[in-house]
């Protein structure tokens, strides 16, 4: 059985190199975003990102881009993908 729905549409990025995130591939998920939100509504919107942490700061990468860019996310969901247990979790879920 296939987990995504059909409704559904997502964008992986597998995105965070060294010490700190990169700001131009910050700029990449945010034109994702960006053109995300010209689906209808109708439509579940994900942006998923490879669960990788900041080597100096207690968050995730995804956690970073949630905490710092959630105002222009609108209904897209952040997920994150966490490879050491096989599973995903939404980033800001528990805050709405």
């Amino acid at each position: 059985m296939n987990s995504c729905a059909s409704d559904s549409v997502r964008l992986l990025c597998f995105i965070f190199l060294g010490s700190k995130p990169i700001t131009s591939k910050m700029g990449i998920t945010n034109e994702a975003a960006f053109y995300l939100s010209f689906l209808p509504d109708t439509f579940e919107k994900y942006i998923d990102m490879l669960r990788s942490h900041h080597d100096k700061r207690n968050e995730s990468l995804a956690e970073y881009y949630y905490r710092t860019y959630h105002h222009l996310l609108g209904a897209i969901k952040i997920e994150e993908f966490d490879p050491e247990t096989n599973s995903f979790r939404i980033i800001g879920s528990e805050e709405k």
